[in-house]
């Protein structure tokens, strides 16, 4: 009944990869494939670029808004981190980068 969900966001950190293993397969057991990270630096992008690479079968959207642009999950610029990462970010075919 009603609408499934289809995609969560997971705020305030980035997990490790053992614990986010774990927490997309508890979310593909009841339908969720569409998780959604919120990092706040660069290796946190790097990391959920690791959680992409070995979940490839759920898409990861990276969440990127910098501290500087009004996101209070960083002290980064918007641009910079972005511009570092954007063709790791694009070498994974599960991965969407949302920024803003």
């Amino acid at each position: 009944d009603g609408w499934p969900i289809l995609g969560v966001t997971v705020a305030a950190g980035v997990p490790s990869p053992a614990k986010a293993d774990e927490i997309l397969a508890n979310f593909r057991s009841v339908g969720i494939h569409c998780v959604a990270f919120k990092p706040g630096s660069v290796p946190a992008i790097r990391a959920v670029l690791e959680i992409a690479d070995r979940n490839p079968d759920t898409q990861i959207v990276v969440q990127w808004t910098g501290g500087r642009a009004g996101g209070h999950h960083s002290f980064e610029d918007q641009h910079a981190p972005i511009l570092t990462t954007y063709h790791e970010i694009r070498a994974l075919p599960n991965t969407i980068l949302v920024a803003g």
